[in-house]
């Protein structure tokens, strides 16, 4: 008999053992407490340990449904019976969340082309060389564009000549800035002047192309600036020779920013708000400006072609770059202005301000912040 009650003993106690054991294999770490059965918590390092009395097979069954439904319930305190009604007391501990058993998912590689993986490990110094001579390549292409553009010639076909002579030039004579350096800015079969531009064109170019890529790095804004300032440049040599403005010129700048728009770090909100200010405040005061004062002094102070540029330049920089573009145009272009009445009394005031309106746009890239926040600090 007494061998009999033992049996019975040991084996409830093994039931009971192993319903516990499947009690805090269950992943749901909540305190419960019911009419059913009483659960409190008990969280841990290793996971949260579940322990319900006597009448609990419902509580268990409630378990496993919010388990399946994947309910989580806060465990910022946990909940004791005291008579017929249940006490709240905070729990010391922290809720550690278990790991999670699946297979966790690799995020895709981004696509990098080879020939940008190879560029990436080449030297700083060695592509700031590069550039140096892309940037002079470019510029000295440019100003045979522009220079013939003048005369009528044909852009595609022909060799580069002298535009006094005619007499084809060597290689030797095209190198960019070294060939006008060593010839002292003349052709070497007629020796007549080579405009002084196009030592400026190819000077600007060897500066332009290496701070672009020292300001912006690996991304795609370095691309987009190194077009708009090709195209910048381009229309400055045309602007200063013809005294006007391209059209198409300036239609490719408008289409090289609003490609590289969704390319860019910046959220498109910010963008989209940078270009609505840049496009509507600066250019539109300059517009009725140059209205009025084209009313009150009878002639025209500023051309239609630099209220476009000013346009579209608000597709690049915000109402604020555009401030400090304009002051330093206007800074330049009275600065150049001096400079040619204190050598020729008699020459026109009037000036092409598309290159200034130029050099103040890749200013501001550089150098508007910078300034903007000095400047407030001041007061």
């Amino acid at each position: 008999m007494v061998l009999a009650s033992q049996k019975i003993f040991h084996a409830t106690l093994l039931t009971q053992s192993r319903q516990q054991t499947a009690l805090e294999r269950v992943p749901l770490p909540f305190a419960f407490a019911g009419d059913l059965g009483t659960l409190s918590l008990q969280e841990s390092a290793l996971g949260a340990k579940i322990r319900m009395s006597e009448r609990s097979e419902f509580g268990f069954l409630y378990l496993l449904l919010a388990d399946f439904c994947k309910l989580r319930v806060p465990v910022s305190e946990t909940r004791k019976r005291k008579g017929n009604s249940f006490q709240s007391v905070p729990s010391t501990k922290e809720y550690l969340p278990r790991k999670s058993t699946y297979p966790q998912t690799i995020p895709p590689k981004k696509f990098t082309p080879r020939g940008l993986k190879t560029m990436q490990t080449l030297p700083t110094p060695l592509i700031i060389t590069y550039l140096t001579l892309l940037g002079t390549t470019i510029a000295s292409f440019l100003t045979c564009l522009t220079s013939r553009r003048q005369s009528g010639e044909s852009i595609l076909t022909g060799r580069s000549h002298c535009q006094t002579c005619g007499h084809p030039l060597h290689p030797t004579d095209l190198i960019p800035i070294i060939s006008y350096l060593t010839h002292k800015g003349r052709c070497r079969y007629c020796h007549a002047q080579i405009p002084f531009t196009c030592l400026t064109a190819e000077l600007w170019g060897a500066i332009l192309y290496p701070a672009i890529f020292l300001h912006f790095g690996w991304s795609c804004n370095t691309l987009m600036w190194l077009i708009a300032g090709t195209l910048l440049l381009s229309l400055s040599l045309i602007d200063a020779q013809e005294q006007i403005i391209p059209n198409p010129i300036l239609l490719l700048l408008a289409l090289n920013r609003l490609i590289f728009l969704p390319l860019s770090d910046t959220p498109i909100r910010q963008e989209l708000t940078s270009i609505l200010t840049g496009t509507l405040i600066i250019p539109t005061v300059m517009l009725f400006l140059t209205l009025l004062m084209d009313k009150l002094m009878k002639r025209e102070t500023m051309g239609g072609g630099d209220l476009k540029l000013l346009y579209v330049l608000g597709l690049y920089l915000n109402w604020k770059n555009m401030f400090f573009m304009l002051f330093i145009s206007c800074l330049l272009g009275l600065i150049w202005i001096a400079v040619r009445k204190t050598f020729n009394k008699q020459a026109d005031p009037t000036i092409a301000f598309g290159p200034f309106l130029s050099i103040g746009c890749l200013a501001a890239v550089w150098f508007a912040d910078p300034f903007i926040t000095w400047y407030i600090h001041l007061f």
